[in-house]
């Protein structure tokens, strides 16, 4: 009998705890309007309920335990904002879990110190309000712990690009004046000893590789040892798809110890793009990486859509005539049908690319081109087709600066990209081009924490000739499409001909920005505004520009984000029949942003 009336009792506890955590479906905090402070209690207050779900009951014994445990919960939250006096109380009333807060004065940062453990004489020559204005924390800013641990990661960051890689910053000490209402944080730090590098060292199955690390190292000898440093020689490693791990780490002996792993050797790549204009477009890729095991690569690429089919095949080597070279071959064959135009080009180019400094990535190139095109201008009512044949050697010269934290997504840095080619041929060209992108991150405090990128960028060109011979229409400017002022379609950017097909131009000027916000942590919305025009003039400055805006989204993939923008043009032109020209609105769908 006995045994029974517990087990009734327990099954009692049990069902009606298991029934009040079901019931219970809505949290309500008052008095404090602080979304991330509500999101973060609310969150916490959840995980506490399926916490206990299954071992508490919610007789009046445990609902006081739970509401004495919920309410120490919510304090700690509210003291990591800078409300050490808050007074907290909560009920329980149906459906609804109460929580009323009286938050009090917030207290503020009134001062912050640096303690060494160890012989501070290390740190000599480096300023303290450096420091200070490196935590990004303020006299009077209200206390955040986020603020703290953050300073904590700046601070590390700060002394190992500075030779202390063997740096440890404790808990900070926190002292709370509360007659004044501030807040003082003492980081206690033990800087170890400084380390000049001695050398480096490589660790990787495939020996004859060790050169081909060596030579992409971005330190030397004798070099105070800076983790950033370490940071941008792992990515240069990996942005050659040849090492599937880079490791970086410093031994006893002040050598950089380099550990990699050689990946797969062969790669299929794909990709698919599509716009309301050019329709549907596709790309093969097979890669060969490290063919010769000195780090070249082999990789034939196939594109086709309804404007452009082309074969094209790549070999770059590295390291023939000074450290760090890059000697970058290629031929191709690509034919292109336009509104104005069809090209037939067969074309090959060899360009050797050198690292300019060794801790910004900036790289010079010169080569030579040959090529061979056929355009046929698209002439509806004459029988027989006018084309125009160009056979010339060019001598491409390039210069790329790119700062960037990703290439198909940078959210900081900035990029630069250089060419001037002068032709030898028939018709006596120059054509020079010019693109430079900068990104800038900010962020939003609000419940989501979201990123906000603004993206903006800038593109001329023109062709330097003598005025007097007629321009291949290959080498002409033309803007619109998918990579240009998007709210205008492939190539209709610029003066039409009677018949509306664009005549391109002896020069180009392009310009766009683009705020780009993080709604989660895989979709991006994006709104933007660009404007330019083709002219047929040498100088594209001064002159009338169109202009066109736009919304889209961005899903963030291992591959990358796929892309997807709707433009609408601002300067719609009218027909002789009175028609638009221009579409209302172009669609865009690929991978990767669009600059």
């Amino acid at each position: 009998m006995k045994k029974f009336i517990i087990i009734h009792i327990l099954l009692t506890v049990i069902l009606t705890g298991n029934a009040f955590s079901e019931n219970l479906k809505h949290i309500q905090v008052e008095g404090i309007e602080d979304k991330e402070i509500i999101t973060l209690i609310v969150s916490n207050i959840k995980v506490s309920l399926n916490k206990y779900n299954d071992i508490s009951s919610y007789n009046s014994i445990s609902k006081e335990y739970r509401i004495i445990n919920d309410i120490k919960i919510i304090k700690t939250i509210l003291k990591s904002f800078g409300y050490f006096e808050a007074k907290v109380n909560s009920s329980i009333k149906g459906e609804v879990f109460f929580i009323k807060i009286n938050p009090g004065e917030r207290y503020r940062f009134n001062d912050l110190s640096l303690e060494y453990a160890d012989d501070s004489s290390y740190f000599s020559g480096i300023k303290v309000r450096e420091v200070f204005n490196l935590m990004e924390i303020k006299q009077n800013d209200y206390v955040s712990m986020k603020k703290i641990t953050e300073a904590m990661e700046k601070l590390h960051k700060f002394y190992k690009n500075r030779g202390f890689v063997f740096v440890k910053i404790g808990t900070p000490k926190l002292v709370v004046n509360r007659e004044r209402k501030t807040f003082k944080a003492v980081f206690e730090i033990v800087l170890g000893k400084k380390v000049i590098i001695m050398g480096t060292k490589i660790i990787i199955k495939n020996k004859k590789l060790e050169n081909f690390i060596r030579n992409r190292v971005l330190w030397k000898k004798g070099d105070i040892y800076k983790e950033d440093v370490c940071e941008r020689t792992k990515d240069h490693l990996k942005d050659y798809n040849i090492f599937s791990s880079v490791d970086i780490e410093v031994d006893d002996d002040g050598f950089l110890v380099i550990t990699a792993e050689e990946a797969k050797p062969r790669s299929i790549q794909a990709g698919v793009n599509y716009s309301t204009i050019e329709g549907v477009g596709a790309s093969f890729s097979w890669i060969h990486y490290n063919i010769d095991d000195k780090g070249s690569s082999f990789s034939t690429t196939t594109t086709f859509s309804k404007r452009i089919q082309s074969e094209k095949l790549r070999y770059n080597m590295h390291d023939l005539l000074r450290r760090g070279d890059e000697l970058k071959n290629q031929l191709y064959y690509t034919v292109e049908n336009t509104e104005s135009y069809k090209l037939k080009k067969a074309a090959g180019e060899s360009m050797v690319w050198n690292r300019v400094s060794r801790f910004k990535n900036t790289n010079f190139g010169i080569g030579m081109s040959a090529e061979n095109s056929r355009t046929d201008d698209k002439i509806e009512d004459e029988p027989i087709e006018k084309y125009e044949s160009f056979n010339a050697i060019g001598i491409p010269l390039g210069l790329n600066i790119d700062n960037t934290d990703d290439y198909l997504s940078p959210h900081s840095g900035t990029r630069a990209m250089v060419s001037v080619t002068p032709y030898i041929s028939t018709k006596r060209i120059t054509n020079l081009n010019g693109k430079f992108s900068f990104y800038f991150p900010f962020q939003v405090r609000d419940m989501y924490n979201s990123d906000v990128i603004v993206a903006c960028y800038i593109k001329s060109g023109c062709i330097i000739h003598s005025g007097t011979e007629k321009l291949p229409r290959d080498k002409l400017f033309f803007g619109g499409g998918s990579d240009s002022v998007r709210g205008y379609s492939y190539q209709m950017l610029g003066d039409l001909d009677e018949k509306n097909k664009p005549l391109g131009g002896g020069s180009i000027l392009e310009f766009g920005i683009e705020p780009r916000f993080m709604v989660t942590e895989k979709i991006e919305a994006v709104v933007f505004i660009e404007g330019g025009n083709v002219f047929n003039t040498k100088n594209p400055f001064g002159k009338k520009l169109m202009y066109s805006g736009g919304i889209g989204v961005r899903y963030y993939t291992p591959l990358g984000p796929i892309r997807l923008d709707v433009a609408f043009p601002f300067n719609r032109r009218l027909s002789a029949s009175g028609k638009f020209i221009d579409s209302f609105l172009n669609i865009y769908l690929s991978i990767g942003q669009a600059f």
